[in-house]
């Protein structure tokens, strides 16, 4: 898996923008979007990014269990930066899977019989000498 820093993020929107924007313009803009999305989550609120994701700024208290005593505690609320990511997003970490359709799942079911069924007769076994 490769990482890609800024740089090379801004050389590839720099690349594949369709206005004429160098590379030092498109790092900046990068740089811009980051300090404006940590001072909106700093603030309490979301950023929400179409077919991307939510960065939710706060997360609800809960109760853990610690590991060493059994003991149950409490995690209060507090606040973070998560990716909740959104369903294109998902779809394309992990492409959904083709549902069989309807005409292959009948082939590969048995067809049922037409003819009686009969129970054989049992019959003594004979002695051979």
């Amino acid at each position: 898996m490769k990482k890609v820093n800024v740089h090379e993020l801004a050389r590839m929107y720099a690349e594949r923008s369709p206005y004429d924007i160098s590379y030092k313009d498109a790092e900046a803009d990068i740089k811009l979007l980051s300090k404006l999305m940590t001072e909106i989550v700093a603030n309490g609120d979301e950023v929400r990014l179409p077919e991307f994701g939510i960065v939710p700024a706060e997360r609800a208290g809960h109760k853990v269990k610690n590991p060493r005593s059994g003991e149950m505690m409490d995690v209060p609320t507090h606040r973070t930066a998560l990716l909740k990511r959104y369903k294109p997003m998902k779809d394309a970490l992990n492409p959904p899977k083709k549902k069989e359709t309807k005409k292959a799942s009948k082939k590969t079911s048995a067809k049922k019989s037409t003819t009686k069924n009969t129970t054989a007769k049992k019959t003594a076994a004979k002695k051979t000498k």
